[in-house]
């Protein structure tokens, strides 16, 4: 998972290990890039307001790069509810739109 505070970031850990899945934390884009590069995840879960990138624009650079094109991605963030309620969504598909 992306989160750049620790609280939430542990508290997310705590839901998904006891939901029976192992998670990696990285507290930015670039953290992320980096575990992403070592390693499979079947999954990322994403906070949009990073320190270092908006969320967004780091799950299109994603989506263009042949090992992370078909990652999943599950949104966590306050502001993927007001994206929602925007006409024209985020511009990611996938159900933002």
């Amino acid at each position: 998972m992306c989160e750049d505070d620790q609280d939430i970031a542990h508290l997310l850990q705590l839901i998904l290990r006891q939901a029976g899945f192992d998670s990696d934390v990285a507290y930015n884009a670039q953290e992320a890039e980096e575990k992403l590069a070592q390693r499979h995840y079947n999954a990322l879960v994403l906070d949009l307001m990073l320190p270092d990138r908006d969320g967004v624009s780091f799950i299109q650079e994603l989506r263009q790069r042949p090992q992370t094109a078909t990652l999943s991605i599950v949104v966590v963030s306050a502001v993927a509810d007001e994206r929602r309620a925007h006409p024209r969504g985020c511009g990611l598909g996938g159900g933002l739109d």
